[in-house]
């Protein structure tokens, strides 16, 4: 603030921009130059011009009321906005944890899938050689049988070679017999 001149007035303050109503109030009790015109001015012109100060002074502290409703929103959102923030900021870090927590399930569960591809393609691979190796029993299998039947066939034969040739030596032993036969009877006709 600066200083007031002697020649200072009220009418004249900062060219009718005063702001502060009490201020102004208090200054008009100090300078002379007010106070001589005050002398001067008839009693209703003093109380119309207090009723205007006094007007004045009302509508300066409605505006400094309403200012201060203003600021107390403002304080109030401003507190709400905090406690959102400070919420917000939470959510973020559980959202965080929540993520990292996805991310090594995730990458665990990647390690597991593909363990499981390579296991696959192992199973696959044994799948292929047991198969191979089902083919090569399979025609094992039907070589066995065709040895199995050579050999049944073969042992039939051996059979019916060994029945003929039994009946050909009881044939031989009737022969034989018969041939004794004879020859004790030729010996005994002789006789």
């Amino acid at each position: 603030m600066e200083p007031l001149m002697d020649s200072a007035s009220l009418k004249d303050f900062q060219r009718g921009e005063g702001t502060y109503v009490a201020d102004a109030l208090e200054r008009s009790l100090l300078l002379p130059t007010d106070m001589a015109k005050l002398e001067n001015l008839r009693k209703q012109e003093v109380f119309l011009n207090l009723k205007r100060l006094e007007e004045a002074a009302n509508d300066q502290s409605k505006a400094l009321e309403l200012e201060c409703d203003k600021r107390l929103d403002a304080t109030q959102t401003l507190k709400k906005f905090k406690a959102n923030l400070l919420k917000a900021k939470e959510d973020l870090k559980e959202m965080t944890r929540a993520r990292a927590s996805i991310e090594s399930g995730l990458a665990g569960t990647q390690k597991q899938a593909e363990n499981q591809m390579r296991r696959l393609l192992e199973t696959e691979d044994q799948l292929k050689m047991a198969k191979k190796q089902v083919t090569d029993l399979k025609k094992r299998l039907a070589e066995a049988e065709r040895a199995k039947n050579v050999a049944e066939w073969a042992k039939d034969e051996a059979l019916r070679a060994k029945e003929e040739a039994e009946f050909a030596r009881t044939k031989a032993e009737i022969s034989k017999e018969k041939a004794d036969e004879e020859a004790f009877a030729l010996r005994m006709a002789e006789t």
